[in-house]
């Protein structure tokens, strides 16, 4: 798979094996990334393996993953990052309809860690959690929560890789502020802290079968730590389509601390 963005760029290859009789199946991947968001320059080479477990109602993986991590933050010192991590990943979904959900949660649960003793420049364990529930109200209104937290044990965020810390802003997480800009400031650059909490209430009114409108309020922080967590607000409303591969949303937000507005479009499905 080659990628090509405006922020990113990556390139995949892995190989699966099939599923055996009791849903398992082994994954092993290599992929190099590029990326440069909000000041911030990285260049990433990664292979790992994973065992993975999968029914229609649970998804469960455990790998083991190394990753070289080049660190440009604008008017910050440049970093080589590395880490050899384990990783586990328990996913739950339970919905009435994957593409156009009235009704159901999402739970997704991650810890993986690694150590200066096993090829890590920086010891560290991340933990991260994500539960989302669907509440049908009437024959076809929706109200959708949303609640995220992180946080990474370790002495300095310096010497770990950006995928194991946390950044917040844009779709997902805060709306009306910038993709990642919530986060630690390093030199000009943005870069992930070890702690991070966001959430989301969102009513939606469908109109039609096919059009609806939304309003939502979003707040949500990332930082170094817990003690130096600000909240960041934004809110606002939109536009939803049922389209034949889910609902698209073009939702407009204000970002409470600066007054700007911000057009954001995403595919409104829990991937």
């Amino acid at each position: 798979m080659l990628r090509l963005e405006q922020k990113r760029q990556t390139f995949f290859a892995g190989i699966d094996t099939l599923p055996d009789q009791n849903n398992i199946n082994y994954s092993l991947i290599t992929s190099l990334q590029m990326t440069d968001i909000q000041n911030l320059k990285t260049n990433e080479q990664k292979i790992g393996m994973t065992r993975n477990y999968q029914t229609p109602e649970i998804q469960m993986q455990f790998g083991l993953n190394w990753q070289r991590e080049n660190k440009q933050p604008a008017g910050a010192i440049n970093q080589i990052n590395e880490a050899l991590t384990l990783d586990w990943r328990w996913r739950r979904q339970i919905v009435d309809d994957p593409l156009n959900i009235r009704r159901g949660n999402v739970t997704e649960i991650r810890i993986g860690g690694g150590s200066q003793q096993l090829l890590s420049t920086q010891d560290f364990v991340r933990t991260y959690a994500r539960h989302q529930i669907w509440w049908p109200v009437g024959s076809q209104d929706v109200i959708f929560l949303r609640a995220e937290i992180g946080y990474t044990l370790a002495s300095s965020r310096f010497g770990i890789p950006q995928e194991y810390l946390f950044r917040a802003g844009g779709i997902q997480s805060v709306r009306g502020y910038d993709f990642k800009s919530i986060g630690v400031q390093e030199g000009n650059a943005i870069v992930g802290g070890r702690t991070m909490a966001t959430g989301t209430i969102e009513y939606t009114r469908w109109i039609t079968h096919q059009w609806g409108a939304a309003a939502f309020a979003d707040i949500g922080s990332a930082a170094d730590s817990w003690q130096q967590m600000h909240p960041f607000i934004g809110y606002g409303g939109g536009v939803r389509w049922r389209s034949p591969a889910g609902p698209i949303a073009l939702d407009l937000a204000r970002a409470h601390e600066t007054g700007t507005l911000r057009l954001h479009f995403s595919m409104a499905v829990a991937f």
